[in-house]
């Protein structure tokens, strides 16, 4: 790198938000207004957890903390002319079954795990 190569980017990374100044291709007032999201939305999770703690939220509560920069980057990227009408979080659960495949065909396991699934995602269709 030439010596007036390395002083430009030097220049560029001095933190005074000159014009050509970036900091790994965003923006210092971008970056700044970034950090003040994520730390409103990680606020805002703590006050969720605490309302949640003392009964304030009933029911399940499923908080992201320490996700605030997908959030703010989802967001931020937003324009004025973009919505979003919601988000969906599905907490995920694995299930998984060991058989001896000498007495259980895998077939019969696949469709038992299906069965499970459905009545997992649908407590009410036992009932019926």
């Amino acid at each position: 790198m030439s010596e007036a190569a390395a002083k430009k980017r030097s220049s560029q990374r001095d933190g005074k938000g000159g014009p050509g100044d970036t900091l790994d291709g965003v923006a210092p007032k971008v970056a700044l207004k970034l950090m003040k999201d994520m730390l409103l939305f990680r606020r805002f999770e703590e006050k969720a957890a605490e309302a949640y703690a003392i009964g304030k939220i009933g029911g399940f509560c499923h908080l992201h903390t320490g996700q605030e920069g997908s959030a703010a980057g989802t967001i931020g990227a937003l324009r004025e002319d973009d919505y979003v009408s919601s988000v969906v979080v599905r907490p995920r659960m694995r299930l998984t079954m060991s058989c001896d495949h000498r007495v259980v065909d895998g077939a019969t396991g696949a469709r038992f795990l299906q069965t499970l699934r459905a009545m997992l995602e649908e407590p009410a269709a036992i009932l019926i």
